[in-house]
């Protein structure tokens, strides 16, 4: 503000200096006709000083353009490393639901839970940085006030789209862009934790009107006058002037999903931004409020190989094994790699869990499946198949498997003195979880008192098993 004054008087200033070099120096030394006829050096001084004048004049009103219209300058992107440290959500003074489901919540919570591959984003961002900074360009879009308003990450299972929907929330938040994190998923059943049964309940919000009163109700009002004063223009006028993100995580299980992206569209503004992760990439439409980020496979083979450290710096604590795998990796290994994988993230980290227990050769003897999704599905047959012919050990692995997705799936978190209460305290118990940590990546937020999570995909496997509890 003060260099905004500054370059407003120094305008003033060249304007009168000029004034005086044209008409007071002729008249203080009695030279009336030079102030009616400007000529000789006057001349060229009155110009050079007016044409200096108008250049900064068109400076500081482009900058000003662009502080009222945007929250960054014209020029500067932010760090590069923001959104690496995790959010404390107890701490934060941000609006968060408690129904934006535990495993999302968990990766706002977990450090370093994104590593930015330039080749894997694909939208359509007109940026100069957006070969060298995807993800930069996508933020620049969301913070610009005259950006899109509604960013929606489609990709299939096991891409990464939860995960970079996190690091975009956790980037804004971190660089204080936002001020509110809104948003809920819609739930038709819940499930009782001792038993295992489901009880059939309303989903969140089966329509707009109910998505609004849910929204309501996290800004503040009682769910009785929620679900009256409901409106777009109600959670608008609500919010005030506070900048806020509503996070739609899977918008592939909210029924009448299309319908409810349409009303979200009205919702959005200058100030509330929407992100919407979805798998089914049919349910994208095209709006002038939205930026549709597609997420493609890792097939570059230094992008690959980035990736393979950084998951072997990230889970070589609950896998010693795979520190190995470090001195191995090579251009080789990367290619079969890719063969195998087809470039999905997720099924790349399972595939580094089993071959740091075998071996890199166990890549050759892979089926070749031709959708990464079967191939995903294929991965998690044959640990649930070792699983199971490992008795006692898998058995107890397995329960924990189902306890822990039962527990996730109504938004709850377990830790290790949940695990140790519920299923006792033993070596077997120990086991159990160092394997289910090595073989289906199951994530241990917390090492010191235990919050373990699941990946959504291998939820959704579980769900399919014919004894499975829910």
């Amino acid at each position: 503000m003060r260099q905004k004054k500054h370059g407003k008087l120094l305008q003033i200033l060249l304007f009168l200096l000029a004034f005086i070099v044209v008409f007071v120096v002729p008249l203080i030394q009695g030279e009336i006709n030079e102030v009616i006829e400007i000529r000789g050096w006057r001349l060229i001084a009155s110009i050079l000083l007016i044409v200096v004048a108008i250049i900064a004049s068109l400076i500081w009103n482009k900058e000003e353009f662009y502080e009222s219209n945007s929250a960054i300058s014209p020029h500067s992107f932010l760090p590069d490393n923001c959104g690496e440290e995790p959010l404390d959500l107890n701490k934060e003074r941000l609006s968060l639901s408690s129904n934006l489901g535990s495993y999302f919540a968990s990766l706002l919570e977990m450090p370093s839970v994104y590593l930015n591959l330039r080749y894997q984003i694909s939208c359509a961002v007109s940026s100069e940085t957006f070969e060298s900074s995807p993800i930069q360009s996508i933020l620049h879009e969301l913070i610009d006030r005259n950006g899109a308003q509604i960013i929606i990450i489609a990709a299939d299972g096991g891409m990464g789209k939860s995960t970079l929907a996190a690091k975009i929330v956790r980037c804004l938040c971190s660089q204080h862009e936002i001020e509110r994190v809104l948003g809920d998923s819609a739930k038709s059943e819940i499930v009782d934790i001792p038993t295992g049964k489901t009880i059939p309940t309303e989903p969140g919000f089966k329509d707009p009107s109910g998505f609004y009163a849910k929204l309501a109700a996290q800004v503040g009002m009682t769910d009785d006058l929620a679900k009256e004063v409901a409106t777009p223009d109600f959670i608008r006028n609500r919010l005030g002037e506070d900048k806020a993100v509503i996070v739609l995580d899977n918008l592939e299980t909210v029924r009448k999903g299309d319908k409810l992206l349409r009303h979200i569209n009205v919702l959005v503004s200058r100030n509330i931004r929407a992100i919407i992760t979805t798998r089914q990439i049919e349910l994208v439409e095209s709006s002038r409020k939205a930026l549709v980020v597609h997420l493609k496979p890792l097939l570059d083979l230094k992008e690959v190989q980035r990736f393979v450290l950084w998951h072997i710096q990230h889970f070589e604590g609950s896998n010693p094994y795979l520190g190995d795998l470090r001195n191995t990796l090579n251009d080789y290994h990367t290619r079969l790699l890719i063969d195998k994988s087809g470039g999905v993230p997720l099924v790349i980290q399972l595939l580094l869990s089993d071959i740091a227990l075998n071996s890199w050769e166990y890549l050759r003897h892979l089926p070749q499946l031709p959708l990464s999704q079967d191939f995903l599905n294929y991965l998690y047959r044959q640990k649930w198949n070792f699983l199971n012919q490992n008795h006692a050990l898998g058995n107890l692995s397995i329960n924990i498997l189902y306890y822990l997705a039962n527990r996730q799936r109504v938004g709850k978190r377990t830790n290790a003195s949940e695990l140790h209460e519920y299923f006792g305290t033993s070596e077997s118990l120990t086991a159990s979880i160092a394997l289910l940590q090595q073989q289906f990546l199951v994530v241990n937020r917390d090492i010191s008192r235990g919050d373990f999570i699941l990946f959504p995909a291998l939820i959704d496997f579980l769900k399919r098993q014919p004894n499975a509890p829910f």
